[in-house]
């Protein structure tokens, strides 16, 4: 017996004795542990309705789900009734999925139950269901075919309320719209077809500027903001809302005083004909990342509303997919040469500068363009998640590491897929690594 380990009974023995009986382990009062995930993966296959949902506490799969048609997965990662969204865009459709992950709030932490996930019975129906956005607990899906908004809160999905409330903006267009406190802001539709960001013509129009509307009275116009040409990709904090321009980029600034956005066109640097066509951020992060390219896609650029400024960067080849970490600390770029690049933001916050080498995580495309389906990516908490559809693999990377930890084989094409579940209050836990040893 160790010093420490007499120590300790020497000091449960005198306890003991004190209180006159002797404590047994069933007399201890139980301890409440806080609980946490690392939410669950739902891969959706290419070519077939085919959902595989994987637990990532045990790497397990507690179900694989048929939707009607192939679909495309979206959902909020740290969504608390774990709601899958799979659109299927030209059935009109979009299906919705539960994890089967369920968070019982104890106090200041939760406890994890688990089931086996479910597909919904009743679909959400709209015309050509394209874009999805969640944010501040509100999920919006925009109908290309007819340019409405469909939006549901968090709560409601949590009570079985299914069914959306719809919003028109008048036009067919290729669009985007979001919650933004009170605030809906939907965009407007462009008078021409306009060519994508991937070099494909849109079925409809692209977008030409964005609306705020009110939340109570969602067809009812508040203000305009028309400066932004083919207006394609977005993203949101609690204090802007930028869209990719191909005239640069549209940031809509909360005025909480007048309770008003203040638009501001940030124009792309002088001679360049690159577009931004897909924005991501974080609430920890002062500026915005886009892409900057023509077809094909072949960089990235920061987008800083303090300075009004983009600032371009090549990448070493040409791009799949890219992703702003859970933590808000790193960018993630999947090229087709199969490499994984981490880069992070310098210390002026205005440009990025690689983090470490780029990590190979499957074989390379080696023609361009790569024909579809085409490899995806979504983030978890300090991991993420890379879909290989040639071999029917998914890779789990591990961030800090910069490591491969494991190879899911899910079989088919997967081609689309999204991370949902994870702890609300995973952050708190740490940047400790999870047990993988057993399910909760």
């Amino acid at each position: 017996m160790t010093s420490r380990h007499l120590t300790l009974s020497l000091t449960a023995a005198a306890l003991a004795s004190a209180c006159g009986t002797p404590m047994t382990p069933s007399m201890k009062p139980a301890e409440d542990k806080a609980e946490y995930s690392l939410g669950r993966l739902v891969v959706a296959d290419a070519t077939t309705g085919k959902l595989t949902v994987i637990d990532l506490d045990d790497r397990t799969t507690p179900g694989t789900l048929m939707l009607d048609n192939p679909g495309t997965v979206y959902a909020s990662a740290t969504n608390p009734g774990g709601f899958v969204f799979a659109t299927q865009r030209m059935q009109n459709r979009t299906q919705l999925v539960e994890s089967g992950t369920e968070f019982e709030e104890h106090g200041d932490h939760y406890h994890v139950k688990k089931k086996a996930p479910s597909l919904k019975p009743t679909a959400i129906t709209g015309a050509l269901p394209t874009h999805y956005t969640h944010h501040q607990g509100w999920t919006s899906l925009f109908n290309d075919g007819d340019g409405t908004v469909d939006f549901i809160n968090d709560t409601q999905l949590a009570r079985g309320e299914l069914t959306p409330r719809r919003a028109a903006t008048g036009t067919a267009h290729h669009g985007v719209a979001l919650v933004h406190g009170e605030r809906l802001v939907a965009t407007m539709s462009m008078p021409s077809v306009t060519m994508l960001p991937d070099g494909g013509m849109s079925t409809s129009n692209l977008a030409a500027g964005a609306t705020d509307r009110a939340l109570s009275a969602p067809d009812t116009v508040i203000d305009t903001f028309a400066s932004c040409t083919s207006l394609h990709g977005e993203f949101t904090t609690a204090s802007h809302v930028v869209f990719g321009c191909a005239n640069g980029a549209l940031a809509m600034k909360w005025n909480a005083a007048t309770k008003k956005f203040e638009g501001t066109v940030i124009p792309n640097p002088a001679g360049r004909m690159e577009r931004v066509g897909t924005v991501e951020g974080h609430e920890k992060l002062p500026v915005f990342i886009g892409n900057f390219d023509r077809a094909p896609a072949n960089g990235l650029a920061v987008i800083d509303p303090r300075s009004n400024t983009i600032s371009p960067m090549a990448l070493p080849t040409r791009r799949f997919a890219f992703r702003v970490d859970e933590k808000g600390e790193h960018v993630l770029v999947l090229t087709m040469d199969g490499n994984l690049h981490k880069f992070k933001l310098n210390a002026a916050g205005t440009a990025l500068v690689a983090d470490g080498m780029p990590l190979k995580v499957m074989p390379e495309y080696a023609m361009w363009p790569a024909s579809p389906p085409r490899p995806a990516m979504t983030m978890g908490w300090d991991r993420v998640y890379v879909s290989d559809p040639r071999d029917g693999t998914v890779k789990e990377v591990k961030i800090e590491e910069w490591k491969l930890e494991h190879t899911f084989t899910v079989g088919g094409a997967p081609a689309s897929l999204t991370l949902t579940s994870m702890s609300p209050d995973w952050a708190s836990k740490g940047d400790h690594d999870h047990d993988h040893s057993g399910g909760k």
